[in-house]
């Protein structure tokens, strides 16, 4: 068949496709539900006959998020050889190093990005501020070296371009992430060298698979993730007198150089980090694709649909206050939950069954440290009509300043705290509104809209961004049916 008898044909072909479809759309399934919740989460995510992936509209606008990474990003390969062992090379990357080593790295880093700061006092937004932090702790811990500034400058746009597209508020651009993966490809001429690479099973992985699997595990979703975690709890700890009473307590009563041992046995810091977790998940939704017929409460799972796991909703099901940002809730023998005992499918930050995040107890051990040397160095300020929810599209604004010791630099304290009240009450003025949309919820009619409606509020009517989840969704859309469509009529 020719090119233009194709394109005729695909043409042809995406009402009826369009059909299939929205047909399919009616077999899937969100949980939990006031059927299925709890256990029934727990044999549903951890049945075998429910592990499927790639074959649905979800996973392709995941793939497309993700691009150049997406094809061969563990959330969106389908169960088999090639997802176990990038699956078993993720955790081997993820663990080479002792947590000692790793923690050198952060606060080598952290000293990096503290001297570069222009300005003791100043207003920002806080994910520009983390993310290039989580960037060159990444770069170093695989790569064996530090970022220098011009290939920081390439990662940061290229996450940041991910990042915001995933929000709605930007389109993709190939030519910005073309050149990160260019530089991971160059960084692996050496892999022999590199020490997180020494112990992997290479053999059957070529260079191109390997770039893109790190590109899409460690830098799209390490570093963005990373990011809104520690951004979430920081945000919640400068809100909170009582909660930064606490940290401050026990750095006053700590020596000047803690050790990760000190910092490791200081359990409330655990629970803030849970409650961060509890109420702003790292993932909104997740989904399964049934790849066999089964029943579950009476209830025909049929193969071919689509079960989605909604995080936010399992982690305020059996809390008392849910809403609420409470660590101590997690404290012994004052778990504040309605059920007697904290089950498994009550709090799943990292997923559950096969599929669960390999980084989950990396990515815990390394955001403790950074949250708690930002904390030990770094003052922030929020404005009080910032609204806080899982998404914050476009971050969170703030007045950063170095801490106590660092204001030594200036001759009248009296001074800095009055200029960081004039920033704060101009950012308080700002149009900083953050809106309760999931980054996913694009891929629906609805949230396409709630989202263009939120981006024309900001951005108003002439700026062409705020028609970018629309042209998101559509690109997303002829991607999928051309492949549906292809698939077909092989």
């Amino acid at each position: 068949m020719t090119d233009d008898k194709l394109g005729n044909f695909y043409l042809l072909s995406f009402p009826l496709f369009f059909l299939i479809h929205t047909r399919r759309i009616e077999m899937n399934i969100e949980i939990p539900n006031e059927k299925l919740f709890d256990k029934d989460i727990e044999s549903i995510f951890e049945n075998p006959n429910i592990q499927g992936r790639g074959d649905n509209y979800f996973r392709e606008a995941i793939r497309y998020f993700h691009w150049p990474y997406g094809e061969v990003h563990q959330e969106s390969l389908k169960s088999g050889d090639f997802h176990k062992n990038l699956r078993r090379l993720t955790i081997s990357m993820l663990y080479t190093n002792s947590q000692d080593y790793v923690n050198k790295i952060i606060w080598s880093n952290f000293e990096d990005w503290i001297k570069s700061r222009e300005s003791l006092i100043f207003t920002s937004n806080l994910f520009i501020e983390i993310r290039p932090l989580i960037i060159s702790i990444f770069f170093e811990l695989l790569f064996d070296q530090k970022i220098s500034s011009a290939q920081l400058r390439i990662y940061n746009e290229a996450i940041a371009n991910m990042h915001n597209t995933m929000k709605g508020i930007a389109l993709r651009s190939k030519k910005v992430r073309v050149k990160m993966y260019e530089d991971i490809q160059q960084q692996l001429k050496n892999i022999n060298q590199l020490q997180v690479f020494k112990s992997a099973k290479l053999q059957d992985i070529p260079q191109e698979t390997l770039a893109k699997h790190i590109g899409g595990v460690f830098f799209h979703t390490g570093v963005v993730q990373t990011t809104e975690f520690i951004t979430h709890t920081l945000v919640e700890i400068y809100r909170n007198q009582e909660i930064k009473d606490n940290l401050r307590q026990f750095i006053q009563q700590s020596s000047p150089v803690i050790s990760w041992e000190v910092i490791e046995q200081y359990k409330y810091l655990d629970y803030i980090l849970n409650e961060s977790l509890r109420l702003f998940p790292l993932f909104g939704k997740t989904d399964r694709q049934v790849t066999k017929s089964l029943t579950i409460k009476d209830i025909l799972l049929k193969e071919g649909s689509i079960i989605y796991l909604n995080f936010s909703l399992i982690h305020k099901l059996h809390w008392n206050e849910p809403d609420s940002f409470n660590p101590s809730r997690w404290g012994k023998n004052q778990t504040q939950i309605d059920s007697p005992k904290l089950s498994k499918a009550q709090f799943i930050p990292f997923g559950i069954g096969s599929r669960k995040c390999p980084a989950e107890t990396f990515t815990y051990n390394m955001t403790k440290v950074i949250v708690f040397t930002i904390f030990k160095r770094i003052n922030l300020s929020i404005p009080s009509n910032f609204i806080h929810t899982r998404r914050i599209p476009r971050g969170v604004p703030i007045v950063f300043s170095l801490n106590d010791d660092s204001r030594q630099l200036y001759s009248d304290e009296e001074s800095v705290l009055n200029l960081e009240n004039k920033l704060l009450i101009s950012l308080e003025n700002r149009h900083s509104l953050s809106y309760e949309v999931d980054e996913l919820a694009g891929l629906s009619i609805l949230g396409t809209f709630t989202k263009i409606i939120n981006n024309l509020k900001y951005y108003g009517i002439s700026n062409f961004s705020a028609f970018s989840p629309l042209i998101t969704r559509i690109q997303i859309w002829f991607i999928f049916q051309i492949k549906q469509i292809q698939k077909f009529r092989n």
